[in-house]
Parts: structure tokens; sequence; C-alpha cells
């Protein structure tokens, strides 16, 4: 395979964007969540919610098991919802 390279703007017009964050608790990867344009569904795997409890443009689906994450996966991929970012 060769390297390709193209600007950053053509990767995210044909990829969108994807982004993991990782850090300690407390390090504000929750809070980031607010910082997203748009309306975002939070899937949550855990307490922890609290630092955006206030946050409108949000939506939050619990999840505890792999086929509770495979459900929301395929009501995502299915398009209709008006969701433009999905935090786990």
């Amino acid at each position: 395979m060769a390297l390709q390279i193209k600007s950053v703007r053509d990767s995210v017009e044909s990829n969108g964007v994807k982004v993991v964050v990782y850090g300690d608790s407390g390090a504000g990867k929750t809070s980031l969540i607010r910082t997203l344009p748009g309306k975002t569904l939070i899937l949550s795997a855990e307490s922890g919610l609290l630092s955006i409890a206030d946050l409108d443009a949000a939506d939050v689906a619990e999840v505890s098991t792999v086929d509770e994450v495979r459900e929301a996966y395929t009501y995502l991929r299915e398009g209709s919802h008006d969701y433009t970012w999905v935090a786990l």
C-alpha cells in the first residue's frame, strides 16, 4: 500500500470527524461534549454526566451491554435522527 496524503478538508468532507479522547477521571472528557456544535447523542456506559446536566443540545441513552451499543449503532446508521455527534 502506497502512502496517500490529502488535505484535512478533503478527509473531513469525505469521512467525517472521528475523535477518541482518553484521560484520567476529572480530566474534562465529559465537559468537552459541551463544546460540540449541533445535537449530540451520549451513549452512557457509566455515571458521570453531572458536569453537563444543564446541556440542552444533548440526549442520553443508557447502554450496559454490547447488544445495546449495537442497537444504538443501528439506529444511528439508519439516519432517522438529527444527531451530528455521538459520544460514548
